[in-house]
């Protein structure tokens, strides 16, 4: 199987794309193989780089059996003097966006394809595209944290702000001035390094993009135990319980300021009750799961294949 990436910086989708890519080389009788765009970045941030895979140095997925592909990748087919040779495409779907006429990704959708969801609220959003070539199957997500993290000591508040800086410039700021101790991180870290600053915070506010198909760092926070505090950004629906395992307020600083003051004022039993409630949220997406429906298509990978006709 040919993965194609184009690894411009380290993201969640490049991330959960190297667990599928991961998946296949753990089942017997499938190959794995990654082929990166000129212009990606092959340092120690690339998951592939890091753990010694050796990239195709030609994009030729002629003698492949299987492509992988998201997002934009099908432009890398079109690139092609004879794009695509007849092989099963198995075509990842990590956002909501891919059903919005207005985005790129969407006339991709007319192609033919296995469509992987990794949320059942985006495949009810691409279900309700007309024309959508192939099936479409949920793959429930799977989460990746390093074992024996988020055991240490944590205090104060962080602010994730990667994708919506502004923001959490103005929450910080809002934050400081009322006496909370706060850290804001608005620059990408490696994972490893984000991973660390979560476990050993208190409170966690995640300010994602408006618009996301599952938003990993805020199911990360829960099963780090923190008290999560992340607004609605659609994806995060299949796990946030507002109230129950994290606070969703809305998405104006005031309302954002008022949550964190909230659950930095939480008495130790309604604390404990959350983050409990947290950690349970979070242990239903297990990698395990996610690898074992993910096994199961690709043994049936020809019979859907053949469903496309």
């Amino acid at each position: 199987m040919l993965f194609f990436r184009d690894f411009r910086a380290p993201s969640g989708g490049h991330l959960k794309v190297w667990h599928y890519f991961q998946h296949v080389a753990a089942l017997e009788g499938f190959l794995p193989r990654v082929y990166f765009a000129p212009g990606s970045r092959l340092d120690e941030s690339n998951p592939w780089v890091a753990a010694g895979v050796q990239p195709e140095r030609d994009w030729n997925p002629a003698p492949s059996d299987i492509l992988f592909l998201g997002g934009l990748d099908w432009r890398g087919l079109d690139a092609l003097p004879k794009p695509g040779a007849g092989q099963p495409v198995l075509n990842i779907i990590q956002g909501l966006r891919h059903a919005d006429p207005a985005d790129p990704r969407h006339p991709f959708l007319q192609r033919q394809a296995i469509r992987l969801a990794v949320n059942p609220l985006i495949a009810e959003a691409i279900a309700r595209v007309p024309g959508v070539r192939g099936p479409l199957l949920s793959v429930p997500m799977g989460l990746d944290l390093p074992s024996g993290i988020g055991s240490g000591p944590r205090a104060g508040v962080l602010v994730a702000a990667l994708k919506n800086p502004a923001l959490g410039r103005r929450l910080v700021q809002q934050l400081r001035e009322a006496g909370v101790t706060v850290r804001l991180l608005d620059m990408l870290l490696p994972r490893s390094r984000f991973l660390a600053e979560v476990a050993s915070s208190a409170i966690l506010v995640c300010l994602p993009a408006p618009s996301e198909g599952f938003y990993l760092p805020a199911l990360e926070g829960m099963a780090l135990g923190c008290i999560v505090v992340c607004p609605d950004c659609g994806g995060n629906r299949v796990y946030v319980r507002p109230g129950v395992n994290a606070l969703q307020p809305g998405w104006e600083v005031d309302e954002l300021r008022d949550a964190v003051r909230l659950a930095a004022s939480m008495d130790q039993a309604t604390a404990d009750r959350m983050r409990k409630e947290a950690s349970a949220s979070a242990a239903e997406f297990s990698m395990r799961a996610e690898r074992d429906a993910f096994h199961a298509i690709l043994r049936d990978v020809d019979k859907l294949w053949a469903s496309c006709a």
